[in-house]
């Protein structure tokens, strides 16, 4: 889970041009330390040409962008996320990402 933020700027034309992108420095050591999935509170870890996206999917790390309410993960110790994509043909698909107290 990455919190920068800017999930509050959900539905301004901002959220959508200006939004902080993953550095190329942080998509390799997610890869190194073979993270699962990632999850964003902004809607997509790069720009045009995508080389982060490349970087993680061939990496099989998922990817979750527009995640809400991170901010309230912030003061929990250890929790566990599940994501629940739809079950549909295509290269994404809107899901629910729940994350779980670990005691």
């Amino acid at each position: 889970m990455v919190h920068t933020g800017f999930g509050k700027k959900f539905g301004s034309e901002e959220y959508f041009r200006r939004y902080p992108a993953v550095t190329e420095a942080l998509a390799e050591l997610l890869v190194e330390k073979q993270i699962r999935m990632l999850c964003l509170d902004t809607p997509s870890p790069d720009y045009a040409p995508y080389r982060i996206h490349g970087m993680l999917l061939k990496n099989d790390i998922l990817i979750a962008e527009n995640v809400a309410s991170i901010n309230v993960l912030l003061t929990i110790g250890s929790f566990e996320v599940t994501a629940l994509p739809l079950r549909i043909r295509a290269d994404s698909s809107p899901g629910r990402i729940i994350a779980r107290t670990i005691d």
